[in-house]
């Protein structure tokens, strides 16, 4: 007697457990359980629960009530596209840079689109594609600005994650990305 009441107790807690394992995506009634937790006797606790499960188990969601977020569009730019955009933008704030996929860009090209000085010397030069370098201050390279305005650009990637720039098929120097 005491073995059939034992294999019943494991087969009952075995139906229980996969019970709650199918009724896990309808909505069960926490107080009803509770109340089944408090029942002293194992047969009739385990009856409260099997009428928890089988209460739980003719609920059923209707899936136009679950809400679906709202996702807004967007722009579709090609693989290509992203990583030239992300190309130097290691340099930039954490707020400004784009998360690119994983293509690997070793050179851009553009042409220059405007160009300045900062008050070091130091060039700033505005991209055709939107991007803006600046000459980095341990550079002593001495760029012509003024001649540089509509000519072909080229950066490339340097050691250790450095960047340098040749415009017109010139010298190249050591720039930074800065937007």
């Amino acid at each position: 007697m005491t073995a059939h009441l034992t294999i019943s107790r494991t087969f009952s807690a075995a139906l229980l457990l996969t019970g709650l394992m199918t009724a896990s995506a309808v909505a069960l009634d926490g107080d009803g359980l509770k109340a089944c937790r408090s029942i002293e006797d194992d047969m009739a606790r385990l009856a409260c629960y099997d009428a928890a499960i089988d209460d739980a188990a003719t609920v059923t969601a209707d899936p136009s009530d679950i809400a679906t977020p709202a996702t807004p569009p967007t722009p579709q730019i090609s693989a290509e596209q992203a990583a030239i955009n992300a190309f130097g933008a290691e340099d930039l704030p954490q707020e400004a840079k784009a998360k690119p996929e994983k293509i690997e860009v070793d050179a851009i090209t553009s042409t220059v689109s405007e160009a300045s000085l900062t008050a070091r010397k130091k060039a700033v030069i505005f991209l055709a594609n939107g991007q803006v370098w600046r000459q980095i201050d341990a550079d002593d390279t001495r760029v012509s600005i003024s001649r540089a305005i509509g000519k072909p650009v080229e950066v490339k990637e340097g050691t250790f994650n450095s960047k340098r720039m040749s415009i017109d098929g010139k010298r190249a120097f050591r720039v930074e990305r800065i937007r």
